[in-house]
């Protein structure tokens, strides 16, 4: 199917731009052109630059944004959630913009508000986000600078005027919605089964959110597995109680804070198949008893090691009290002496100082009496 935006004589140029905003719930076509009015001679109001509308019927019409007085080429449309419209186009070196209600688009006359211009520089090709813009951004214009090569760009508040020209456009962090109505439901068996409520699909629902593509469930802190459905089924493989929690990690992969816990117990009739010596709680009792033993060892060790240091300290007393006393003859060391042989410096002997020596204790006989 074939559908006629625009025709006569004049009307036809190579500049088109569309863009699509959303009214009542319906799409609706906006497309920027140039005409060729003016090229031969036509009066200087004969619209050079149009807006054409598509309504929801099928039907097209034309809104004048700028005439041949006026000397727009290269018109560029964008749009915000407010219902505001805006074309960007080049006018004599410089970008001028204008805008007006989509609803009814009535733009006003007059060359437009100059975004960008420098008497050194020759901007054109003006460029604008193909997405519909918000208040974090407003409008952030791209241009062309042919005579130094260089890019510009312009930033513009959602009402049209200008806005911190030459400065970066700074989104505020998007947060991710929280997952709601967690459940965590014993069934057989001892597994368990957490459930909630999707956050939203929409890329903006609620406001100033991002959508989520997969949730993040945790038990006790720790994550435990990922899903992009609403429910996740865990084996916790302990009886006792158990608490979960989901987190929303959207596509970008930012992840939502944590949601409000769901506690559930698994009891020893739910929770067949479970061991019992398992969990937190099997696991004090296993440190109790391990503490009871070793000190237990500990104490027998030092009793054994006491018994045979007694044992031993016996035996060498015994030996000892068996060994006979055998002291040396007259209770005194006997005393000699040896003459000490000393050696001139010619390397003759000659008599030198003598040194008295110790002679060793020898026992002597034995006799009856003694």
């Amino acid at each position: 199917m074939t559908e006629v935006a625009l025709a006569g004589r004049g009307l036809v140029d190579d500049h088109v731009n569309a863009h699509v905003v959303r009214e009542g719930g319906v799409d609706t076509v906006l497309i920027a052109v140039k005409t060729s009015l003016g090229d031969r001679g036509e009066p200087g109001d004969s619209p050079l630059v149009l807006v054409l509308r598509r309504s929801d019927e099928g039907t097209w019409s034309e809104h004048a944004v700028a005439t041949v007085d006026d000397n727009w080429t290269r018109p560029v449309i964008a749009a915000d959630v407010s219902g505001t419209v805006y074309v960007v186009a080049r006018r004599a070196g410089g970008i001028v913009m204008k805008s007006a209600l989509s609803r009814d688009l009535a733009f006003a006359p007059g060359p437009g508000t100059v975004l960008m211009s420098s008497p050194t520089a020759s901007l054109t090709d003006p460029t604008v986000p193909s997405q519909t813009v918000d208040p974090v951004c407003g409008v952030v214009v791209l241009a062309s600078d042919t005579r130094r090569n260089q890019y510009w760009h312009a930033e513009l508040a959602l009402d049209g005027s200008e806005k911190n020209v030459g400065t970066a456009c700074r989104p505020a962090a998007r947060t991710v919605p929280v997952p709601a109505s967690v459940v965590a439901t014993a069934q057989r068996d001892g597994v368990v089964r957490v459930s909630w409520s999707d956050p939203g699909d929409s890329e903006w629902t609620p406001a100033g959110s991002v959508s989520s593509r997969r949730y993040v469930v945790e038990r006790a802190g720790a994550r435990i597995g990922t899903t992009a459905a609403t429910t996740f089924i865990d084996r916790p493989g302990s009886l006792g109680s158990h608490e979960y929690r989901v987190r929303a990690v959207s596509s970008a992969g930012q992840q939502s804070a944590a949601s409000d816990a769901a506690r559930v117990r698994i009891t020893a009739e739910n929770g067949r198949g479970v061991d019992p010596l398992s969990g937190p709680g099997a696991m004090a009792l296993i440190v109790i008893l391990a503490a009871v033993l070793v000190g237990g060892g500990y104490a027998m060790s030092r009793a054994v090691r006491r018994r045979r240091m007694e044992q031993t300290r016996r035996q060498v007393y015994g030996a000892a009290m068996a060994i006979p006393l055998m002291p040396a003859p007259g209770g005194r060391h006997a005393r000699r002496t040896s003459p000490a042989v000393v050696t001139s410096e010619s390397g003759e002997p000659r008599p030198g100082r003598r040194r008295r020596e110790l002679s060793p204790t020898v026992p002597g006989p034995r006799t009856e009496g003694d």
